[in-house]
């Protein structure tokens, strides 16, 4: 007669180990219930991006507020993916009309001049209430120059006129059918393709998943020639205008767990302001950033912007994926759709001091700076 060993449990002396994930992790990171916060949106307006600019608030069009459809997409698909977590069913749609109006009225109402720039906050919780705040931001001529000037340095040894062609060449790249023009149907394959995809990517985040990026292959892109003029005479002096733009790039020094936080922008965001109390001198304010990474040593995204550097075998620009844990950030939806970057797992060691960063969000465009120790 054979003995047969009795059935073990694999899971036995370790549920002070689970109990602790739970606590340290998934309650906290995957509520159960709504612990209270707002959708953010994060918007740019500018007089400039119209050729004909606002004169009053009645005259803002929709396209002073730069990606302004993008930025209603992912507001509709944050909304379905939270009321699936918590179980909502929403009774209301994302309106863009609504929205724009809105926007509009906060600027009137705030009796700031329409001529100027602003960064535009809109919130929205999930039984659709909607706020308006209206900040002072700076005024940009040009949202791209950091991007367009990188990109001419690394041709400027061939030449002043090789490096005015590139200028050129760039401007144009920038002008060829940039403004947006959704389909229909995007907003709610969007909605359904994010939703899936994160939990996709969380469960297996080191995979190279076809995120929802994928779903904004029916977008269509324009943009004014006046955000995008060329200011380029000689690589001397391209290297000098690239100097204003640099910034102070830290790595945090602990690793941000993913969450639906990280994926999707709110006002839940403590997670960043400790990584920027962690590690942010305050030496130069306004032009100092962290770079925050997962516990795979991934990283992810800066506290207040999307980031890429430079692939050492081609120089392409390259950024983090959304398997990551990052945002899907509206300029850096933006940038990839013009292939001016690549996703790509970035390791956290290979960002060395000293490092090329390209820093961007939806209200400052585009800067540079360098990895600092």
């Amino acid at each position: 007669m054979t003995n047969t060993p009795p059935k073990t449990d694999p899971t036995s002396g370790f549920e002070e180990e689970f109990k602790r994930i739970e606590s340290v992790y998934t309650r906290k990171c995957f509520p159960s219930e709504n612990p209270g916060f707002d959708i953010l949106s994060t918007i740019r307006y500018d007089p400039r991006i119209t050729k004909r600019q606002p004169t009053s608030a009645a005259t803002i069009s929709t396209k002073n507020f730069f990606l302004f459809p993008e930025h209603c997409s992912r507001l509709e698909y944050t909304l379905k993916y939270f009321s699936l977590q918590y179980g909502l069913e929403l009774d209301f749609d994302v309106d863009p009309d609504f929205l724009a109006g809105q926007l509009k009225l906060a600027i009137e109402l705030s009796g700031k001049p329409v001529t100027s720039p602003y960064k535009i906050r809109l919130l929205m919780n999930l039984n659709g209430d909607v706020k308006v705040e209206v900040h002072e931001t700076l005024d940009i001529e040009n949202l791209f120059r950091a991007l367009q000037v990188a990109e001419v340095e690394r041709e400027a040894m061939d030449g002043v006129s090789e490096a005015n062609d590139r200028a050129n060449e760039v401007n144009s790249q920038l002008n060829n059918d940039l403004s947006i023009e959704l389909s229909n149907d995007l907003s709610s394959n969007l909605s359904n393709d994010v939703s899936r995809n994160f939990m996709n990517n969380f469960t297996n985040i080191t995979s190279n998943n076809q995120d929802a990026l994928d779903s904004l292959d029916t977008a269509h892109f324009t943009f004014p020639n006046v955000l995008v003029s060329s200011v380029y005479q000689s690589p001397p002096n391209i290297l000098e205008q690239s100097l204003l733009d640099d910034w102070d790039v830290y790595i945090d020094s602990q690793p941000t767990f993913i969450s639906p936080f990280t994926s999707f922008k709110t006002t839940n965001r403590q997670h960043y302001t400790d990584a920027r109390n962690r590690r942010l001198p305050g030496v130069r304010p306004g032009r100092e950033e962290v770079l925050v990474y997962n516990h795979q040593n991934d990283m992810m995204e800066g506290s207040i912007t999307s980031f890429a550097v430079r692939r050492k075998s081609d120089g392409m620009w390259i950024t983090p994926q959304l398997s990551s844990g990052c945002l899907c950030g509206v300029m850096r939806h933006f940038l990839l759709r013009k292939d001016f970057m690549e996703e790509e797992v970035i390791k956290l060691d290979s960002l060395a001091v000293g490092t090329e960063v390209m820093l961007f969000n939806g209200v400052m465009g585009v800067v540079r700076g360098r990895i600092c120790k």
